[in-house]
């Protein structure tokens, strides 16, 4: 058995690293996979391929603007590596990251009817939520246009879901939203994000560092990490911060971002003194986690969130960071109720603070274990893997 994972958003994806190249070589430690990487840019590509040393790593270019702008040239580029590596009795795997890279896969299968293959489409969220959500604010005509658009994705989406042999989804809601908007399909399974439980998780010796360093020992220290788009919500985030400041007088915090205008901007009634905003690299995230009491998890109400696997929640809780979160962030209501990991923006009172502390942290390592371990999620991919010619 033979596998391809194909991954749309090439390595400009912000998860590359953590979600798609730690796949990657989990499953190449079990199989024959090699990656193919669709990237935007040809000097982009020509510096990628100057710096990987791993063969079975393929990087092909694509629209360098809309994503939904599929060319022939893309199937046929992925066509070329399967026919130039695989006999047509190989049993071939197409594991499709995206609507849109399961949608090539598709087509690949189509056309190489006589070879033996099998796709996988593993759906990251609501493609056409996501949509509908970035052009919100435009304009009457781009609207429009937009809808036009939408119909189209749709179009897309529905394709893949129909004709691809097996379905993998971040999350139970999203698998609902698939079964609401294009009916019930049998083969269907739910991998969150994940991550690797044994690196990036609560050091002691990173938070008597932080706290050093940034005279943080008699702080009660709030934390953010993320960017600042709408849909993270950094207005959110600095107004729930100030009501909490109104019942624990030493909270500071700690905004851990690359979009310093965005979060300066909404921090204008926040005393200097109590927060700081830093740009780390993704390798030291952790250490300054570790430095920290508590985490934001805020979001919009909208159907791209009810279906989303927010990575962070994970991250989270692998430094042992309670979570204060707000309702309806896909499976993460459940896991609150489960295991008492984190409270709702809805608890805050007087007591906001010893709730945050009786949080039962003792289980964290369990709800991470159970849901976001890569350890335990790729044996169940590579059940799947192992079991979908017989499907």
């Amino acid at each position: 058995m033979y596998g391809y994972y194909l991954n749309y958003d090439g390595v400009e994806c912000s998860v590359y690293e953590s979600q798609v190249l730690t796949l990657y070589k989990l499953l190449k430690k079990s199989m024959d996979i090699k990656l193919i990487n669709f990237n935007r840019s040809e000097g982009f590509n020509k510096n990628f391929k100057d710096k990987c040393t791993d063969s079975d790593i393929y990087s092909i270019i694509k629209n360098k603007k809309y994503d939904f702008i599929i060319d022939k040239n893309h199937i046929e580029s992925v066509k070329s590596i399967i026919q130039n590596e695989r006999k047509k009795d190989d049993k071939i795997i197409l594991h499709c990251r995206g609507i849109y890279g399961s949608y090539i896969g598709i087509k690949i299968k189509q056309q190489l009817e006589q070879y033996n293959i099998k796709v996988i489409a593993d759906f990251r969220g609501a493609t056409i939520e996501e949509y509908k959500l970035r052009f919100e604010d435009t304009g009457i005509i781009k609207k429009l246009m937009i809808y036009n658009l939408i119909i189209f994705i749709r179009h897309i989406e529905k394709f893949v879901y129909r004709n691809s042999d097996f379905v993998l989804c971040v999350s139970n809601k999203l698998k609902q939203y698939l079964f609401d908007n294009y009916g019930a399909k049998k083969d269907i399974f739910v991998i969150p994000t994940c991550l690797d439980i044994n690196r990036g998780n609560f050091c002691l010796q990173d938070r008597a560092r932080i706290r050093e360093q940034y005279k943080l020992e008699d702080k009660f220290v709030f934390v953010y990490c993320g960017g600042g788009q709408k849909w993270q919500c950094p207005d959110k985030v600095v107004h729930e911060f100030s009501i909490l400041k109104r019942y624990i007088s030493n909270a500071y915090l700690l905004i851990l971002t690359k979009d310093n205008e965005v979060f300066q901007k909404y921090l204008s009634d926040i005393n200097s003194e109590d927060y700081l905003i830093l740009s780390v690299s993704h390798s030291d995230v952790s250490k300054y986690l570790s430095g920290c009491d508590c985490a934001f998890l805020i979001r919009e109400n909208n159907m791209t969130n009810t279906v989303a696997s927010p990575t962070k929640f994970a991250e989270y809780l692998n430094c042992s960071l309670p979570v204060i979160v707000s309702r309806g962030i896909g499976d993460i209501d459940y896991i609150i109720d489960k295991y008492k990991v984190g409270i709702y923006l809805t608890d805050f009172d007087s007591n906001v603070k010893s709730k945050i502390i009786n949080v039962v942290k003792e289980n964290f390592k369990t709800a991470i274990s159970k849901y976001y371990s890569w350890d335990k999620n790729i044996k169940k991919i590579l059940i799947i893997y192992n079991n979908i010619f017989n499907i």
